[in-house]
């Protein structure tokens, strides 16, 4: 039972039955989130006082929570230390504490930096389950493209794919998705992220938001030919996904003056 696994400090044999764990499991929310081990006693119901004693109206469970999220590529430069409630005793829950170690990228200089123009191009993309907007049960996606940091893509927000009507597995070929062009030092390229938003499209009203993904442009780089299948999340959800292929070319390379460039944290 709960209480005896409880009163056996066995909080591993609880993680089961914890309703968030199996929720981000399933997909349902807060997708691509990561936590640490709940390796301490459950945080709720407590009697308001020092010390942990719980009320016994109430099965024992964790309450407050610490969760963190790195853009693709990044997630080894989160490192959490620490993880453990604090002994509060003015609710009746304890409240938790995480310490991190978090690995920046570095500033740097784009003076005297060697600064190439490439060409992304796609092969191939499609997407998969993805919510009915419309009436009669379909929508209408498409996709735009913006690079995190912005200012690395020209035309910024304007890039986007063509429409495909009335579908919710959309398949696009190369003709109708737009060469992305990129400028910036390879340093700068390796740390930056793909960011594509698919829209359903409305006539009459807005477009409707149907999720992002985000893909790291650091394998494409080295690669030059990159395929990639990834969660479209919408409100931290699934179970949408989008899957494509990347090529990558450089088309000109040139030398900077003085210019300071910043860098994107990425957690």
């Amino acid at each position: 039972s709960t209480q005896s696994t409880w009163g056996s400090q066995r909080w591993d044999a609880l993680w089961g039955a914890d309703e968030l764990i199996w929720l981000r499991q399933e997909s349902q929310v807060l997708g691509g989130f990561q936590e640490g081990k709940l390796s301490f006693m459950p945080t709720f119901k407590m009697e308001r006082r020092s010390g942990f004693h719980y009320t016994m109206q109430r099965v024992p469970a964790w309450c407050d929570r610490i969760l963190w999220k790195s853009l693709p590529g990044n997630a080894t430069d989160v490192e959490q230390l620490r993880y453990e409630p604090v002994d509060l005793s003015s609710s009746d829950h304890k409240p938790v504490c995480g310490v991190f170690r978090v690995k920046l990228p570095h500033r740097h200089r784009r003076e005297s930096a060697h600064v190439i123009s490439g060409k992304i191009s796609f092969t191939e993309l499609s997407a998969k389950n993805l919510p009915a907007l419309d009436f009669g049960g379909a929508s209408d996606p498409y996709v735009v493209f913006q690079t995190l940091p912005q200012n690395l893509m020209s035309g910024g927000a304007t890039v986007k794919s063509s429409v495909i009507a009335n579908t919710l597995q959309p398949v696009w070929s190369a003709g109708q998705l737009p060469d992305l062009i990129l400028d910036g030092s390879m340093k700068e390229l390796e740390y930056a992220h793909l960011v594509m938003q698919c829209w359903d499209r409305d006539v009459g009203s807005a477009d409707d938001a149907m999720g992002i993904a985000v893909v790291s442009l650091a394998p494409l780089l080295h690669q030059k030919t990159f395929t990639f299948d990834v969660p479209l999340l919408k409100r931290g959800a699934g179970p949408a996904t989008l899957r494509g292929t990347m090529v990558f070319s450089e088309t000109a390379g040139k030398t900077m003056g003085s210019k300071i460039q910043k860098c994107c944290v990425a957690l």
